[in-house]
């Protein structure tokens, strides 16, 4: 499927750039030095291209390989601290979230930050004699988090200090590590290009985005409640486990479980804190609430029912996802088809909800995704302007748009302002290009 939205094909491109160039340095997007995240994506996408993988499965398959390599780590570690049972069903929680499985689909950076820095709380679970892993453990991946996001998981791993406070010779030791990993790449990056990285990169895209509205993503400071809620379905229900009542498997008494509290909680108080929001930004506190839920769920009749009956909404969402997107919801065809899905999706799902998921994403990939690229995919549209590429510049089209055929048209298409051509590409109000005779100019 084509590239989607202007993040993706962006960072596709600056790291098709850094594999053809050669340099690891200074990531570039059309030859200009780009510094609003720093290279850990362009890194991943870069040495899929080395290693013969092109366009859409360089970008993204070593982000979904890495979410795959996480979720068995996840499972991994909570069996050696909780055994068999609750670890699986805490993996298969999060393994089958709405925000899991569709950022693992994606090429953006938020998979790469969840994974780092999600390994790296994992390590440092507390325990009777302290931290459970080797300091260097948890260093490295808080400073590969930092190549994915910047100082955003320094931020994020401060409940460390409290949970670890006893250990501070451990946390200086964690906290050198961390900066020997990360530090390296700002520091040659600066030699290279000035001031530019830490301007671009920390002073507008971190204090700018957290403090100021310079970013255009305002958003209110309740927005990523109903983010959670959606990007926890089908689970949402579940919440109800992380009542304080007796019976559970692991009780509030437990200290792992108050980390694993901590650390969600601090992050969505963080977040929400910040002036600039996205969706995606919430996901490193998805495996912290993914455990909670799985180590406190005590399942009930009732409670498969809820979670079943999520099931039947993600399958109409998605349906009706293509249209939404590009008319708006209240035009989005219902296809009386879909019910049957709807239906199957219940029943499943109140029996085995994790491959109902899986099933429902299968059927997604196969029926969902070509329609939304046919809708949505820049690829697409290049396709159909490809035979008069020679001949077209660009009007004015959206945003996401003008990224994704910057990256599939090579060489760029030209602005029709700069170099007039005998057609234009236009998309009004951001809808989906099109091509037209350029009108004649009056006599």
């Amino acid at each position: 499927m084509s590239f989607l939205s202007a993040d993706e094909p962006r960072y596709a491109a600056i790291g098709r750039e850094m594999a053809q160039s050669g340099d690891w340095v200074t990531p570039r997007l059309n030859g200009e030095a780009w510094f609003e995240k720093p290279p850990l994506l362009y890194w991943m996408t870069a040495a899929a291209w080395k290693l013969g993988l092109r366009d859409e499965a360089a970008a993204r398959f070593p982000v979904a390989l890495v979410s795959a390599g996480f979720l068995l780590f996840f499972y991994w570690w909570l069996r050696r601290e909780f055994g068999h049972g609750l670890a699986f069903q805490s993996a298969s929680i999060l393994a089958t979230t709405v925000g899991w499985v569709v950022y693992s689909n994606v090429a953006v950076t938020d998979i790469p930050l969840a994974v780092t820095f999600g390994a790296a709380m994992l390590l440092a679970m507390p325990a009777a004699g302290g931290m459970r892993a080797l300091p260097w453990g948890v260093g490295v991946l808080l400073g590969l988090a930092m190549l994915a996001k910047g100082l955003v998981p320094g931020v994020l791993a401060l409940p460390l200090l409290y949970f670890h406070r006893a250990q501070w010779r451990r946390l200086v030791m964690i906290g050198g590590i961390a900066a020997a990993v990360a530090l390296p790449w700002m520091l040659l990056a600066t030699a290279r290009n000035g001031g530019q990285p830490f301007e671009e990169l920390i002073l507008k895209h971190h204090f700018a985005r957290f403090f100021g509205g310079e970013i255009h993503h305002e958003r209110p400071v309740w927005f990523y409640l109903p983010v959670l809620l959606g990007g926890l379905l089908p689970w949402t229900p579940a919440l109800i486990a992380l009542r304080g009542r007796a019976g559970a498997a692991v009780g509030w008494s437990d200290e792992r479980l108050r980390y694993f509290a901590a650390w969600a909680g601090f992050g969505f108080v963080f977040f929400s804190a910040s002036t600039n929001k996205l969706p995606g930004y919430l996901l490193p506190i998805l495996p912290a609430v993914a455990a909670l839920i799985g180590l406190r769920l005590r399942w009930t009749r009732p409670l498969r029912v809820a979670v079943g009956a999520m099931l039947p909404l993600l399958v109409l969402g998605a349906a009706m996802l293509p249209e939404a997107l590009e008319d708006g919801l209240s035009r989005a065809p219902l296809r009386w088809g879909n019910f049957a899905w709807m239906a199957g999706a219940a029943v499943l799902g109140s029996f085995c909800t994790p491959a109902a998921v899986a099933g429902l994403a299968l059927w997604a990939k196969l029926t969902v995704y070509p329609v939304l690229d046919q809708h949505l995919g820049a690829r697409k549209v290049w396709e159909e302007i490809r035979p008069k590429a020679a001949a077209t510049c660009v009007e004015w089209i959206g945003r996401d748009w003008q990224y994704g055929l910057d990256y599939y048209a090579v060489p760029r298409l030209p602005s029709c302002e700069v170099e007039p051509r005998e057609w234009e590409l236009v998309g009004e109000g951001g809808a989906r290009p099109n091509v037209r005779k350029k009108p004649a100019l009056p006599q």
